[in-house]
């Protein structure tokens, strides 16, 4: 049945983005908000702030959360018709993020708040996650043999 095919690059696209979310909110988790954050110009009276740390380890526990949701859809997501409109609503939600990361970000197009090119980094990994879904919501699909 031609619903049932899955999307070219679905599983492994969805399992190394997710990954990737996992891998970052952990280690962030793990080295602290503090030293994790520091790069980006952040000043020390509001590294050092209660509800700031507990607002950066909600951003990164809320990014292992998604990153584990886009991991299990990779793995299990079968129904093209599922692929398709997954891809698409992580394409809108990695727009928001891309905008996000870039209206902040120490560039051009930014407003400076995070400083330095490390305030880049978040906004090229939420690119190249858009740029990923969006191929996604309108590749083919796999040829019968890999379905």
């Amino acid at each position: 049945m031609l619903n049932s095919s899955p999307i070219r690059g679905f599983r492994p696209a969805c399992i190394v983005i997710g990954g990737t979310y996992l891998l970052i909110g952990a280690s962030i988790i793990a080295r602290g908000a503090a030293e994790s954050m520091a790069p980006y110009g952040v000043p020390q009276a509001t590294l050092d702030a209660p509800h700031y740390v507990d607002a950066i380890l909600w951003v990164y526990v809320h990014m292992m959360v998604l990153g584990a949701v886009i991991t299990f859809m990779g793995w299990r997501a079968r129904p093209r018709p599922l692929q398709r409109a997954f891809a698409r609503l992580m394409l809108g939600a990695h727009l928001v993020y891309l905008y996000l990361d870039l209206r902040t970000s120490d560039s051009a197009v930014g407003n400076g708040l995070y400083e330095g090119a490390a305030s880049l980094g978040p906004a090229v990994i939420a690119g190249l996650c858009t740029a990923v879904f969006a191929v996604l919501s309108v590749a083919k699909v796999a040829p019968a043999s890999q379905a």
